[in-house]
């Protein structure tokens, strides 16, 4: 199931239908990406208002391998380590897969739940999900609604060519770089991300009300 592009645009179908929403804006982080481009992929874009790109491009353009051989070596260690069926390669990656989240270290509390967090997911999962198809770029055509790309400066896995080559294909797209920021600049700077993210909201005018979200 966790292979099957449907299964993950169902999903998110479901929600939209269950609470109503109607030409919502979505906010896709990292593998979340892919998933709003399943559900564009099965249903269209029709009921999108507006996307925020974060921490990934959606497999909308081609991966680009980072330039520094150790950081790559790094990464699949790290793929590695989350593929296999021991528990203890599981704690050492979910470890060490903190680090990649922030640029600047979290604080031990907001450490150990992202630990945690991360070994929730079931390894047989992991790896299904990572041998999906991420090749999206037939979607282009489809992606006519504001797309705001938001990336942090220090994020590896999105190199800051790849934002730029995608706001010039997407009809309305547009960058936002973070800096000093990591893979998640919701957390490393939240007062910013909000404000932007309900600026780029309210321009849409069909999901706003009054200058506010509805």
């Amino acid at each position: 199931a966790y292979t099957s592009a449907s299964v993950w645009a169902r999903d998110v179908k479901a929600v939209m239908e269950e609470t109503g929403l109607d030409q919502p804006a979505v906010v896709a982080w990292s593998y979340g990406t892919l998933v709003i481009a399943d559900y564009i992929r099965m249903f269209g874009s029709d009921n999108l208002a507006a996307i925020n790109l974060v921490g990934s491009y959606a497999g909308l353009v081609p991966l680009i391998l980072p330039d520094d051989p150790d950081l790559l070596k790094r990464f699949m260690a790290l793929r590695q380590l989350q593929s296999s069926e021991s528990l203890v390669d599981n704690i050492e990656a979910a470890h060490q897969s903190v680090g990649w989240l922030t640029h600047k270290p979290m604080d031990d509390q907001t450490t150990r739940n992202a630990v945690h967090i991360g070994l929730m997911l079931p390894t047989y999962a992991r790896k299904a999900m990572s041998a999906r198809q991420f090749d999206n770029a037939d979607l282009l055509d489809l992606m006519t609604m504001p797309v705001l790309i938001t990336r942090g400066e220090h994020d590896p896995s999105t190199p800051k060519a790849g934002a730029q080559s995608l706001a010039e294909i997407l009809k309305s797209g547009s960058v936002s770089e973070y800096p000093e920021t990591g893979h998640s600049p919701f957390f490393e700077s939240a007062q910013r991300f909000n404000e932007e993210l309900m600026g780029f909201i309210c321009d849409q005018s069909n999901v706003c009300s009054s200058g506010q979200p509805k």
